[in-house]
């Protein structure tokens, strides 16, 4: 399998067929995320720790996720411009060391406030953590909250998807 990007941004993973490479999923394309991050708490590591809050948007779901170290909860907001149909978010959870998350909450932005959509689900252990979404939205936050044991956070990777066409600052595009 292999992920595509067209001149929007939009990216697809694609499988090698007999009359060559084809999408799976059309019509979900995952979001960009680097390109709108527009706050945090501030409980994440620093970016040049090299586990800043960035690290949830970076492919690697093997090594170094985003840690909140010493926090019991760290957020992340995305904000969009305009309104686009969000159709599904994943997490790529941990359950190792002294950091590792626990659960996550997932909000969107009604126009005034937000508003959840799911609460606390789990999302301790060391793989993807799926949940639809399908809300039409400006804005989504995520929040993290870390595992009973645990002295901080750590989140692998974090995904939010959508069937509409996004613009990108990804070179090439």
């Amino acid at each position: 399998m292999r992920r595509l990007y067209n001149k929007l941004g939009l990216s697809r993973n694609t499988v090698l067929s007999p009359n060559g490479w084809t999408p799976t999923g059309v019509g979900t394309a995952q979001i960009p995320l680097g390109d709108y991050k527009s706050a945090d708490n501030g409980n994440w590591d620093p970016p040049e720790t090299d586990y800043g809050v960035y690290r949830l948007w970076d492919g690697i779901t093997s090594t170094k996720g985003a840690n909140a170290r010493n926090a019991d909860k760290a957020w992340v907001e995305f904000d969009f411009g305009e309104k686009k149909t969000i159709t599904k978010a994943r997490v790529f959870g941990d359950n190792n060391g002294n950091n590792y998350v626990g659960t996550w909450t997932l909000q969107y932005w009604n126009g005034t406030s937000y508003v959840d959509k799911f609460t606390d689900e789990n999302c301790q252990a060391a793989r993807w953590f799926e949940k639809n979404v399908n809300e039409k939205t400006s804005k989504i936050k995520v929040l993290f909250t870390k595992a009973k044991n645990a002295t901080g956070i750590e989140v692998m990777e974090l995904e939010l998807y959508s069937d509409e066409g996004w613009d990108s600052i990804f070179p090439g595009n």
